[in-house]
């Protein structure tokens, strides 16, 4: 039910900033400590593929917030260089 509402990428910055919808939160139904592994994956997986070392990820349009956790505007994930093997 999540999706994806928009992807831009700022290369000088480094950054890929992902917008989801706001299904993302409800959908997860998770725990402070299971939702920042959730989002760490997300921010691993995109940062990976469009090879950027920082991830910002937004609820339609406005900075991530959840029972848990609260992002401030650019506030970013930064993406972990090792890899699962």
């Amino acid at each position: 039910n999540v999706k994806i509402l928009d992807i831009r990428l700022d290369d000088m910055k480094g950054i890929v900033a992902i917008d989801f919808s706001s299904e993302l939160v409800k959908e997860m139904n998770a725990g402070t400590s299971y939702e920042l592994m959730i989002l760490d994956c997300i921010a691993n997986t995109f940062g990976d593929y469009f090879q950027k070392d920082k991830v910002i990820i937004t609820l339609e349009g406005k900075p991530y917030s959840s029972g848990h956790i609260l992002m401030r505007e650019g506030e970013y994930i930064t993406v972990s260089k090792e890899k699962v093997k």
